[in-house]
């Protein structure tokens, strides 16, 4: 999947439909975007960036034309040879462009509860100051994938992503919270029990008791293959979910100022 700026395909029709229309009149070069040279630089990079590489590879005449003028005086003009030459060199690529474009498909990222450009962009801007750096990596993966999943409507795949996160931070913390006789089998349920049996700097029952519930009503059910999730409540997991891992960090972070 190649993510694209609406925003470039707008600018591409804008460039050609101009340097179709009419350029007499136009300064030949220079930086300036009202100059053919600006205009044609960008319509050509376009192309690349929108990856419309059939429509490249017909665009060689105007890519001659871009050529050439480097050539010509820095004061020049546009003709009305010249234009017409640009017009029919944009002409010839209008039957393979059409026949690309038909071939794109574009998906609207619709607004929910979160903030998309938090869920594409910046997913760890949803976590408490603490809680990235004490992620770990498989953790962070999840929880980028989940939060990408629930921006794209995949309620389903959100809810397996933020289940296998909300592990791997528990093993994480079960790690770092039990020193010794830790149990063999690192399973969810197990270390949260395990956790609840200790004397002494046993976790806060509130981290326990939403591990539990996560667990018999969210991890457990996930993994039946009928499992499906709606948007809505993919969300509410996600909101549990990050409630969990900042609880679970900001306690690490708390046991690490007490012991030092």
């Amino acid at each position: 999947m190649l993510e694209t700026n609406v925003f470039d395909y707008y600018a591409f029709e804008y460039n050609y439909h101009i340097l179709r229309r009419n350029t007499e009149d136009l300064l030949v070069k220079g930086t300036d975007y009202n100059s053919l040279t600006s205009r044609l630089d960008e319509l050509l990079g376009l192309l690349d960036v929108l990856n419309l590489q059939v429509t490249s590879q017909a665009a060689s005449n105007l890519k001659s034309i871009r050529g050439r003028l480097d050539t010509v005086d820095d004061d020049a003009i546009v003709d009305a040879t010249l234009s017409e030459e640009v017009s029919a060199a944009c002409a010839e690529i209008d039957v393979t462009l059409d026949a690309e474009l038909k071939l794109r498909r574009a998906f609207v990222v619709m607004p929910g509860r979160f903030n998309v450009d938090h869920l594409l962009e910046e997913p760890w801007e949803l976590l408490g100051s603490e809680t990235l750096t004490r992620l770990p990596d498989i953790a962070v993966y999840d929880f980028i994938e989940a939060c990408r999943a629930t921006a794209f409507g995949m309620a389903t795949a959100a809810g397996f992503h933020l289940m296998r996160c909300v592990e791997a931070m528990l093993k994480e913390y079960y790690e770092k919270t039990v020193k010794r006789n830790r149990i063999q089998q690192r399973m969810w349920g197990p270390m949260v029990q395990h956790m609840r049996t200790r004397a002494r700097n046993a976790p806060p029952k509130t981290i326990l008791d939403h591990l539990d519930h996560i667990r018999v009503n969210f991890r457990n059910p996930t993994q039946h293959p009928d499992a499906r999730y709606e948007t809505e409540e993919a969300e509410n997991l996600l909101s549990l979910t990050i409630d969990v891992l900042d609880r679970m960090a900001r306690d690490l972070a708390e046991r690490v100022k007490t012991q030092s």
